[in-house]
């Protein structure tokens, strides 16, 4: 994995003295197929600000899956005009541990249940605050850190009994999702899928790699129109995904693109290169569509916050956020990976040296990825403005997906274990 040294900078906070950030995490079913997406958040903004923000934002982050969001003040206040899309039965409404339950809490959840919206009950032990609700409950979290299995399977039975789905939070492994799993759980949070299962027994795909050396090929500055659209014409798998993503719905084109020499034109040299690196990494991984979903939004988050920030060459930094996913994409390690590609010295240290402006910038991105909220800043960038170019960054990333695959395809998939 990605060898990064913690890169600590003192707190930003926006022009009105607080600051927040809105994240999602993916959930999972048994067969690590996407399920639904959890919203979380950190910071001190005020609960209407938070909930306008959800507001706002819910829609898009959900990419029309199940959606938990938390339950904030200002959601168990509003009544009928709850800041959430119409569609209820696509969300699920999370209440925290530490809630205090009493018959304004009771009344609001009577009140979203009976609207069609789902409950689920977060860092849940049984016997304490949380019991009042459980009557409502449609999702129970489970941590399983500090848990042993005797101590899961007692709760996951008493439990049942309610004919809730149970939920597996912090399920950070490999290992431990197959341990959990078989004890029974519906659902799985954590960092598990992002993990590359390695062994000597696995082939390293070559065409996967040759993909790959010509997308960096087609990085260079030095090639004119001409050369590119020879190189992508090419190779005709790419040339035909590409083709395929740039007159999707995603790209809303208003005349169809029929030759990568057409795409050049319309969309310049400059994006021609960044969709190719893009559309050629998701093409060369046959992993679950959310790993190559992730590769793309921390691509995209690294290019964006380079941009904004003034450190370095965006292109360098997307192709750092994107290949520091190669060893799960390809289940080898990454620096046998980089051994083949002809990749940049300043990429080869930050991704395995965790050295360099790259490496500062992969940093605030893994840290908003696994939710260490006071690790994640970049002078001279605000708090609220690293969590815009997240958003950006996450619509980025659905759109790129949503143009290459098909929609009814993804939601199927199952990954062969």
């Amino acid at each position: 994995m990605v060898n990064l040294r913690p890169h600590i900078f003192e707190h930003t906070q926006t022009d009105q003295g607080h600051y927040f950030f809105l994240a999602r995490r993916p959930v999972f079913g048994p067969q690590r197929q996407l399920m639904a997406y959890d919203l979380v958040h950190c910071g001190g903004a005020p609960d209407d600000e938070l909930g306008a923000c959800l507001a706002a934002h819910v829609d898009s982050l959900a990419a029309g899956r199940q959606v938990f969001v938390p339950a904030t003040d200002r959601l168990i206040s509003a009544r009928d005009k709850m800041p959430l899309p119409p569609d209820g039965q696509q969300v699920v409404v999370v209440f925290p541990a530490d809630i205090k339950i009493g018959d304004s809490e009771l009344e609001a959840v009577h009140r979203m249940a009976g609207k069609g919206y789902l409950i689920a009950l977060a860092d849940f032990d049984y016997g304490r605050n949380h019991n009042a609700l459980l009557p409502y409950a449609d999702f129970v979290i489970l941590s399983i850190s500090g848990r042993n299995d005797t101590t899961l399977q007692q709760l996951l039975a008493t439990l049942h009994e309610f004919r809730l789905r149970l939920i597996a939070e912090h399920v950070d492994t490999l290992t431990e999702f197959e341990r959990v799993r078989a004890l029974g759980f519906d659902g799985f949070m954590g960092a598990f899928y992002r993990q590359p299962r390695i062994s000597e027994s696995v082939e390293l795909s070559a065409s996967g790699v040759s993909l790959l050396r010509l997308a960096l090929r087609v990085q260079e500055a030095s090639l004119d129109a001409r050369e590119l659209e020879r190189l992508i014409s090419a190779n005709g798998i790419l040339g035909f995904q590409l083709l395929r993503y740039i007159n999707s719905a995603a790209i809303k084109l208003r005349r169809k693109v029929d030759s990568i020499r057409h795409a050049i034109i319309m969309l310049g040299p400059d994006e021609i290169r960044r969709w190719t690196l893009l559309v050629s990494t998701a093409v060369a991984s046959n992993k679950s569509h959310e790993l190559i979903r992730s590769a793309l939004w921390r691509a995209s988050m690294c290019e964006l916050l380079c941009g904004e920030s003034g450190r370095g060459d965006p292109g360098t930094a997307m192709i750092t956020g994107l290949f520091s996913l190669l060893d799960a994409l390809f289940d080898k390690p990454l620096e046998e990976i980089l051994s083949l590609l002809p990749v940049a010295d300043d990429i080869r240290a930050a991704l395995l040296l965790g050295r360099g402006e790259y490496a500062e910038l992969l940093a605030c991105v893994l840290a908003h990825e696994c939710g260490d909220w006071p690790a994640v800043q970049m002078p001279p960038l605000t708090p609220a403005r690293i969590n815009a170019i997240y958003l950006r960054a996450v619509r980025r990333a659905d759109r790129v997906m949503k143009g290459l695959f098909d929609t009814e395809a993804e939601a199927a998939l199952v990954v062969a274990d």
